[in-house]
């Protein structure tokens, strides 16, 4: 309860500045709050952090629980920000498309990377490129077309090899692979979503967290469950959606 009503009564700009020796989520937890860690990975489930508790920034998790608690019932009875209750993270790129071309952009599909490697440009023109310029990408597509760019968004199997590296520009794409599956169950799990009180709404989503395994190798990021129920219309009554 002393943790929530911190993260709901604090303004963001608080929670974003935090002391160094302070933004670590498991230490905050522990040491300003007196939380077991065992409550401490389902207390990160709100947050969707890509890493463990130890190596989360505290600033990052609270703002994200903050935005999870405020966002309860705005979205439809059931719904929060981390469930998403149609389309989820796959439409991103389709919507960034299409808010492109709405605002003059061009997007093409169908041709693929041949090359990546940092403008051709010596150096005495690389010092006196703007912020906007300096660092840009030049990417030569399978058409034969060159493009600029400062960022590039794409899986480490489909750029590894076509990368030059110049490392006196500091322009290798730096990668962080994640994996998603996308499983409908032949079940309800209505365990996963009891009535919040008596006569209370029933929720549609449900986010369950895997505690990594022993070896951290293995498993050095903590592994996420979204499971919406039949009520938010993504897969026929009595299954459910697992992504």
């Amino acid at each position: 309860m002393k943790l929530l009503r911190y993260v709901i009564s604090d303004e963001e700009a608080q929670l974003s500045n935090l002391k160094p020796d302070e933004d670590c989520f498991e230490s905050l937890l522990s040491d300003k709050f007196g939380i077991s860690s065992a409550l401490h990975l389902p207390i990160l489930a709100l947050s969707t952090s890509p890493n463990g508790p130890e190596s989360t920034r505290a600033s990052l998790a609270l703002k994200r629980i903050k935005r999870h608690l405020d966002s309860l019932g705005i979205f439809g009875q059931g719904f929060s920000a981390i469930v998403a209750k149609y389309g989820g993270g796959a439409e991103i790129a389709q919507v960034s498309c299409r808010a492109g071309a709405v605002g003059g952009g061009i997007y093409v599909l169908g041709r693929g990377i041949r090359d990546i490697k940092p403008n051709s440009l010596s150096k005495a023109a690389h010092e006196v490129m703007s912020d906007e310029t300096a660092g840009l990408l030049s990417i030569s597509l399978s058409s034969g077309d060159v493009i600029k760019t400062k960022f590039i968004v794409g899986s480490e199997d489909d750029l590894t090899g076509k990368v030059t590296k110049e490392p006196k520009y500091n322009a290798v794409p730096k990668f962080s692979r994640s994996t998603r599956s996308i499983t409908i169950i032949d079940g309800s799990l209505s365990h996963l979503f009891p009535p919040t009180s008596d006569n209370g709404m029933i929720p549609a989503g449900a986010v369950v967290v895997l505690e990594r395994n022993s070896d951290a190798r293995l498993s050095p990021s903590p592994i996420y469950l979204i499971v919406h129920s039949a009520d938010s219309g993504k897969c026929p009554s009595g299954q459910c959606k697992s992504i």
